[in-house]
């Protein structure tokens, strides 16, 4: 592996403590993408931990070469109950 993986995280709640993880071993993680249904927490949450992208689409992240690691972070009852 050259550099550090590319993570596109899903969810901008939780999301949040994730995030800060990632960003705490900066040689391992790089946060590329944020996703979440409301792109305007997500955009918010984006500037506050400089990622550089912000999609409202979990079927664009799937699509995306340029992620190695999708970390889905949702509540379990938000999943099942859609």
């Amino acid at each position: 592996m050259s550099g550090p993986l590319k993570i596109a995280v899903v969810g901008s709640g939780i999301g949040a403590s994730h995030i800060q993880g990632f960003q705490e071993i900066p040689n391992l993680f790089e946060v590329k993408i944020l996703c979440d249904v409301n792109v305007e927490r997500a955009k918010s949450l984006a500037a506050k931990y400089g990622i550089p992208e912000v999609v409202g689409s979990f079927d664009e992240i799937c699509r995306r070469p340029d992620v190695d690691v999708v970390d889905i972070v949702r509540r379990p009852i938000s999943i099942w109950s859609r």
